[in-house]
């Protein structure tokens, strides 16, 4: 699969690209293509993009409900589970 980034970058690459498969999410910086790479669980990743689109993550640093949600790329819906 391809690395993507948010159509919402900069120019100059001053961002981070993430590749999806199964239920694996790979981050890296995309200054050093060839660096160190994150690995994400498909339920990691999707707490972490919950805790964005919530505001909580950035509501510390910026004040209250300022997500920057739309800036990463999204996950499909999560599967339903078997019980």
């Amino acid at each position: 699969m391809a690395w993507r980034k948010s159509s919402r970058s900069l120019p100059g690459n001053e961002c981070v690209e993430v590749r999806q498969e199964t239920n694996t999410v790979y981050v890296r910086d995309s200054k050093n293509p060839d660096g160190p790479v994150l690995t994400f669980g498909g339920s990691s990743w999707r707490r972490f993009m919950e805790t964005i689109k919530s505001g909580d993550l950035f509501g510390r640093l910026d004040g209250p409900k300022k997500s920057r949600a739309s800036l990463l790329p999204k996950l499909p819906p999560r599967p339903p589970t078997q019980r």
